[in-house]
């Protein structure tokens, strides 16, 4: 008789801690949902405060320059549009690799400016700087890591976006913030 009631009064804490660990799983799951979501709205915003923003890599670094006047030779002489120092409204050299010249990060004052320009890099194509949006590190991890899938003909940031083009000439587009999957699979 106490054997059976020994075994009966194990099965219910049994039985109870199945229940409380059900209900714990369920608790992470929701948490982890929720955590998903909370990091994409980080993502969101974090891009949002970027959103006016291009750096500027490889253009040769002069001691004393003035990074304005750096950037509207470069934008008026290679890419043949006129900025006045007005619309812009901060830019600053920032660490970059060692042995080459620091990127130049600039904020625009209106983003139809930074895509005035973005839509003029073509032309520097030959002079060995390039022009890029200023993306959250995140969205550039998983940028470079898609540009390196033999998969992969061409990746790009635009405006919120990832676009991925394959051999089959399909784009693929993610929005920052989102789950960016891997459209490869």
């Amino acid at each position: 008789m106490c054997w059976e009631e020994d075994n009966t009064a194990v099965e219910a804490a049994l039985t109870d801690q199945q229940e409380e660990n059900d209900s714990i799983k369920t608790e992470v799951m929701l948490l982890k949902s929720g955590l998903e979501l909370i990091k994409g709205d980080i993502m969101r915003n974090e891009h949002y405060t970027r959103r006016n923003n291009i750096k500027i890599y490889d253009l040769a670094e002069n001691i004393g320059e003035s990074c304005v006047d750096t950037v509207q030779t470069l934008v008026r002489d290679k890419m043949k549009i006129e900025i006045t120092p007005e619309q812009i409204a901060v830019t600053h050299r920032i660490f970059g690799r060692p042995n080459k010249p620091r990127p130049i990060i600039v904020r625009f004052e209106q983003h139809d400016v930074k895509f005035a320009v973005l839509k003029q890099r073509r032309q520097l194509n030959d002079t060995g700087v390039s022009i890029h949006e200023d993306l959250v590190k995140a969205v550039s991890d998983k940028l470079l890591a898609i540009k390196e899938k033999e998969e992969c003909v061409d990746a790009w940031a635009w405006n919120g976006k990832i676009l991925i083009k394959n051999h089959k000439d399909k784009i693929h587009k993610f929005t920052y913030g989102t789950g960016i999957l891997d459209p490869f699979c």
